[in-house]
């Protein structure tokens, strides 16, 4: 769980960086004010529920994604 922090924190980073550079200063705020109270409720959350549960959590967001993003290639 702690390599998905990381990877999550770069991807955001980067997410951050990209709409800062194209002058979209309003969304790049909103996604730091929301990444930063999201990742103290995921740390508490994530300290209390059973590993189990979080590994197919995590599993279950990953297929959604790629499942979108081959809708995305297809459509």
């Amino acid at each position: 769980m702690g390599s998905n922090l990381v990877i999550v924190f770069f991807a955001s980073l980067a997410g951050f960086i990209g709409k800062a550079a194209t002058g979209q200063f309003p969304v790049a705020l909103a996604l730091l004010a929301g990444v930063t109270p999201g990742s103290w409720f995921g740390s508490q959350l994530g300290g209390r529920a059973p590993t189990r549960a979080l590994r197919r959590t995590l599993c279950a967001r990953i297929v959604v994604a790629c499942a979108r993003m081959l809708w995305d290639l297809v459509v």
